[in-house]
């Protein structure tokens, strides 16, 4: 009898302690919330992107640790209170499970056709948010204007993705006092050739971000076309300034690591998320080899981008 009472003591104690190691876990998984990151390593805009955050997320949280899953990781999925997904194949990794989701380096018409494949839905009714790789059409349509003071005509190809921007892209032309033309892309089109036939009485072209339009194949065919009606292309990307765009602005992976990491300080809290939003850092790039060939005088990069935030009621 004494053996069964000293038996059944222990298993009580062993029952406690189990206890006690469980609640002591949740407290410190409380303590510690986590991001889980989702990124393709064989980028290197989403390492900077990553090592940016990492930074950002200690200044806005001291508690919340990080976990790097590279995509393909075949390991069990870990306990997470939010995950920050990295580019578009991450996302939509992401979006296959129940936690909020914090999307980075994504455009804006790819993040939301992402979250509407998925069945989630986006902040504040939602909880996926993030901060969009693209500028906001009436920030690339004002410096078109600071560039060109006195064009009238600006076209812009749309393809299907691009297409659910068109009556926001032509409320800014409009603003801007811009007389706006769109060529439609679709599947089997020749890219270069639409855009010849849009080009024509044009005084600038806007690219905006498309994968059926702007890819590697046919954006040489789209600058060579530009420059041979005279028409100044401006890019949203610093690599198509480097290419021939005569300017853009555009943002760095590190530009939105900040952005992101309040985001995911919001999501670790447990409070209501906001909407996507565009970035708040951005830069402007100037092709001078581009403007000689037009004969145009642009202004410097740190004047263009001085106004751009002035019009935006930011400080300089």
């Amino acid at each position: 009898m004494r053996e069964r009472a000293q038996d059944a003591g222990r298993c009580r104690r062993g029952a406690a302690l189990a206890v006690l190691l469980m609640l002591a876990a949740t407290a410190a998984a409380a303590e510690h919330p986590t991001v889980v990151v989702r990124y393709d390593p064989a980028q290197v805009p989403h390492v900077r992107f990553i090592a940016a955050f990492e930074e950002a997320l200690a200044r806005v949280t001291r508690t919340a640790r990080l976990e790097l899953r590279p995509l393909g990781d075949t390991r069990a999925p870990p306990r997470a209170d939010a995950v920050l997904a990295v580019g578009y194949e991450a996302l939509a990794t992401a979006l296959g499970g129940r936690r909020p989701v914090v999307s980075a380096l994504v455009p804006r018409v790819s993040l939301e056709f992402a979250v509407a494949r998925a069945g989630r839905r986006l902040a504040p009714a939602g909880d996926v948010t993030g901060v969009y790789l693209d500028q906001p059409p009436r920030r690339s349509i004002r410096l078109v204007r600071l560039v060109l003071p006195g064009a009238r005509e600006l076209g812009v190809l749309l393809g299907p993705t691009s297409g659910r921007l068109r009556g926001e892209i032509e409320r800014a032309a409009r603003a801007q006092g811009f007389r706006l033309r769109t060529a439609d892309i679709g599947p089997g089109d020749s890219v270069p050739r639409v855009a010849e036939r849009l080009l024509d009485g044009l005084d600038a072209l806007l690219a905006v971000p498309d994968p059926l339009v702007y890819n590697r194949y046919s954006l040489h065919g789209i600058l060579l076309a530009a420059y041979h009606h005279h028409v100044p292309m401006f890019g949203f990307s610093r690599a198509y300034v480097r290419a021939g765009a005569l300017a853009a602005v555009y943002s760095e992976p590190q530009d939105l690591a900040a952005t992101a990491a309040r985001l995911c300080a919001r999501a670790l809290r447990g409070r209501r998320l906001p909407p996507p939003v565009y970035p708040e850092v951005y830069r402007v790039s100037v092709n001078r080899h581009v403007a000689r060939s037009l004969g145009l005088l642009v202004r410097e990069e740190a004047e263009l981008l001085r106004e751009l935030r002035r019009g935006e009621g930011r400080k300089p």
